[in-house]
């Protein structure tokens, strides 16, 4: 299931997501993973969230601090319960 966000404002009504198999197995024998998603747009983070869900486990990563000051309230407890924790990608 597609969380509402992404459909709501985003309008994305379908993620496919490629490679599970090989991710499951890795966790499965306690293997690191680092999955680094191509960032096009601030919904990454999103469709990180969907790509856990279907892994059955839980994913942390960075996600611009940009994406926690356009999001409203609600979205940012959704990120942030979802492991998502902001940085500033500039350095600054």
């Amino acid at each position: 299931m597609i969380n509402r966000t992404l459909t709501k404002g985003q309008r994305i009504t379908s993620i496919d997501v490629h490679g599970t198999e090989g991710l499951k197995r890795a966790i499965a024998e306690g293997r690191g993973v680092l999955v680094t998603p191509n960032h096009s747009f601030h919904y990454d983070a999103y469709v990180m969230i969907e790509a856990a869900h279907r892994v059955g486990r839980p994913f942390h990563f960075l996600t611009a601090w940009q994406v926690f000051a356009m999001s409203n309230r609600y979205e940012r407890f959704v990120l942030q319960r979802h492991g998502c924790f902001s940085i500033n990608r500039e350095g600054v």
